[in-house]
This record gives structure tokens, sequence and C-alpha cells, in this order.
């Protein structure tokens, strides 16, 4: 038995707890990682979409609990204060109409943007029942998006290997499509803040 197949197996047994712990410390890097190993099992690919969004809104409900406390707020007060902050405030200000859901709607899709838009929510004093409501929404319409783009990058891969029989073929299309999904995310951060400094 190959060790990525040991992996698929491990993964499997432990789906649910996989899922969820996959949501609270990864992010689209990971789902895509699970729903390619996870491409032949559409029960599977069914649970971990469900469970990895529980995942996340644990994580990201914890982190906006935290950002709303004065001893969080005493320890990152110098990146409250940063250049880079107060730019970020400016470009959901100004594309996010200073509306809470669309500012998450649009960081949720910008990689690297997760915790500083719910330091930013907290500190713009959303309360926490609109918080949940808005996460829930904008995390299934993204994690419907990841996990299609996933499920197509799997399907890849699992070609690649059934086709040549090798599975360095299938890893680095995979990481070729996540370098891909890197750059065009940095590519729109640096859009932003060109746009700002107009």
């Amino acid at each position: 038995m190959s060790l990525l197949q040991v992996l698929i197996d491990l993964i499997s047994s432990h789906i649910y707890i996989a899922s969820t712990l996959a949501g609270i410390f990864g992010g689209e890097e990971t789902a895509i990682v699970f729903l390619t190993l996870l491409i032949n099992n559409k029960y599977l690919i069914l649970i971990f979409f469900i469970f990895f969004q529980v995942g996340n809104l644990i994580m990201d409900s914890i982190i906006f609990f935290l950002s709303t406390t004065k001893a969080f707020e005493f320890f990152v007060r110098k990146e409250f204060a940063s250049k880079s902050y107060k730019q970020f405030v400016y470009i959901m200000n100004k594309y996010g109409h200073k509306n809470p859901f669309v500012t998450m709607f649009i960081t949720k899709f910008i990689y690297g943007t997760r915790i500083i838009t719910l330091v930013y929510m907290a500190r713009e004093k959303l309360k926490f029942g609109k918080f949940i409501v808005y996460n829930l929404l904008v995390t299934f319409v993204w994690m419907s998006v990841i996990t299609a783009l996933g499920l197509m990058i799997g399907a890849s891969v699992s070609a690649s290997i059934s086709m040549f029989k090798r599975v360095e073929i299938g890893v680095i299309l995979f990481l070729f499509f996540s370098f891909l999904i890197y750059v065009v995310n940095m590519r729109i951060k640096k859009w932003l803040l060109k746009k700002q400094k107009k």
C-alpha cells in the first residue's frame, strides 16, 4: 500500500474530526488538498464540505471574540497603528462601502486577509450574532467555490496518475494549480493597494 493511500485511508476513517481540524487550522490550500485526496468518494466530500465550515466558524469566532478584548488590543496595538492596517481599513471602507457583509465577502476570496478582517470586524463593533450569520453565508459561498476548484484539480490529478501511472505527475499538477491560485490572490491584493494609492 502506498503512502498516499495510507493518508487517504487515515482521513477517511476520521473524516469528521479531520475535516473540522482542517477548517480550524487551514484555509483554501488545505481544503483543496483534502478534496483532491477524497475525489473518489462523494459521501466523504459532502461530510468534508460541511465540517470544514464548522471548523472554520469555530476558529473565526474565537479570533473575533478575542479581538474584542482589551488584552488582545494591547498585544496587537502596533499592528493597528501600522501602515498596512490603515491601508486595509481604507480599502475596505471604499470597496466594502462600510458594509460588514460586503467586506467579509470580498476578503474571504483574498489570500492572507482572514485574521485582519476578523480583527477589523470586531473593532467596527459588529454584533456577534450578525457576525455568525454573515460568516455562515460568506463561508458557504466561498467553500462552494473552493470545493468546485478542488474537485476539478482532484480530477486532473487523478486522471494524470491513471494515464501515466505515476504519482509524481499528479503531485506536480497539484503544486502548479496551488501556485496559480496563490499568484492570482497576490495580484488581486496588489491591484487593491494600487487603487488605494491613487
